[in-house]
């Protein structure tokens, strides 16, 4: 991992994102997600951060080819800290040319993020499946029977979610 990229990691207290917004906009363009990749797949010790600043990077104007998406999905996906596969899914809907293999890993990790004690990913896991269900027309209606019946069990936070969710379903 390049040293500068290792320290804004390091020093990133979990709340106060400067230290890695600073790296980010002091890094080279053309290296920042090759030096997000390498360290992606160095170590799982930094996923969160690295994730993090994934999806700073795209929010941002940023651009991600294929190659590197599907290489990063494969790192990312499988962590068990809540917030990278958090980062990962509220990116899903930026991706219009997702492979069937892509699709088939971010579905596997929505599934298992349903079942998580935390109400922020349960909420993105039926937004991550709701974009999917762009590309597999046949999870449309699985996600609506799904939405359904969580929206009487689950946390506010996730309800409104699924609102949304079960409104854009109505009008497809």
């Amino acid at each position: 991992m390049k040293a500068a990229l290792l320290k804004a990691v390091q020093s990133w207290n979990g709340k106060d994102n400067h230290p890695l917004k600073d790296y980010y906009h002091d890094s080279n363009p053309e290296e920042f997600i090759q030096c997000i990749l390498t360290a992606a797949t160095e170590s799982k010790e930094f996923h969160v951060q690295l994730s993090w600043l994934l999806k700073y990077h795209l929010e941002n104007g940023g651009q991600l080819e294929s190659k590197d998406r599907e290489a990063l999905i494969l790192n990312f996906l499988p962590s068990e800290e809540w917030p990278v596969p958090l980062h990962i899914f509220q990116l899903v809907y930026r991706w219009t040319d997702l492979s069937a293999e892509e699709q088939n890993l971010v579905l596997q990790a929505a599934q298992k993020g349903r079942g998580s004690d935390n109400k922020f990913l349960r909420a993105w896991s039926y937004q991550a499946v709701f974009e999917l269900s762009k590309f597999q027309k046949e999870l449309k209606a699985e996600l609506q029977f799904l939405a359904e019946r969580a929206i009487t069990e689950e946390a506010a936070s996730v309800k409104v979610r699924l609102r949304e969710i079960l409104k854009a379903l109505k009008k497809e």
